[in-house]
């Protein structure tokens, strides 16, 4: 079974990017043409743009793509955030599944995956898998498949 959130990722990567270009148009064109003559407007640009920044950056934005295959699961996943970017993989063997859970944020914004893995009778904790940009039609049918694999 292959799970990702592709259309949902383009859609968050859109809208941030919109955003960014139209506050980067609005305050050079202040900058270039003086057409903005208010001090705290123009702070509140600049406050607003460092804000989406910062979200799009640390919000747990990322695409995930899931392969549940016959004795494995294949996690692949980068931050939308366009500097800077990682490309990561994850592979678990199912029988070393050792456990999993959805670390709640801010509604889904902060939100993570939270994979274990058991390793010579020890729990070894992957890196959190930002869930920002997954609907809660994936983030169901993801939990139901870990949820399958942990409880065989």
């Amino acid at each position: 079974m292959h799970i990702d959130n592709k259309k949902q990722a383009s859609r968050f990567n859109m809208i941030f990017s919109l955003i960014v270009i139209v506050l980067l148009i609005v305050l050079a064109a202040h900058y270039l043409m003086g057409t903005i003559q208010d001090e705290n407007l123009i702070y509140s640009l600049w406050s607003g743009l460092i804000i989406v920044l910062l979200l799009f950056r640390y919000g747990g934005f990322e695409y995930i793509s899931v392969d549940f295959n016959d004795d494995e699961i294949d996690i692949k996943y980068y931050r939308l955030f366009p500097f800077n970017r990682k490309f990561n993989r994850i592979v678990i063997p199912d029988k070393l599944l050792g456990d999993f859970k959805i670390q709640k944020g801010i509604g889904s914004l902060f939100s993570a995956l939270i994979l274990f893995q058991n390793r010579s009778g020890a729990m070894a904790q992957y890196p959190p898998i930002g869930m920002a940009a997954v609907n809660s039609d994936m983030q169901r049918k993801l939990l139901e498949q870990l949820k399958k694999i942990h409880d065989v």
